[in-house]
């Protein structure tokens, strides 16, 4: 449960500074280095989704995830059965 939270927080501080960093670009749409900051971030935002996705079921439920990826999640208990 640990790593789960710890994953979570991750995402949390990773989207949290995507935020922030998406905001600063509407100010300074020139700026070369916060571009690059950002496109850095929303890949490791990504990563660390489909990571999560992958250990402990989906984060979002709108389908962004193909079908038959990472479906383990599936195969463990659903919170009720606990």
């Amino acid at each position: 449960m640990r790593n789960k939270r710890h994953m979570l927080n991750e995402i949390r501080a990773t989207e949290f500074a995507c935020l922030e960093l998406r905001l600063f670009l509407d100010t300074h749409p020139d700026d070369a280095r916060a571009m690059e900051d950002y496109d850095i971030c929303a890949c490791r935002l990504r990563q660390l989704m489909d990571d999560y996705s992958c250990k402990y079921g989906p984060l979002l439920g709108n389908g962004l995830q193909p079908a038959g990826e990472c479906r383990t999640w599936v195969k463990s208990p659903w919170p009720w059965e606990m």
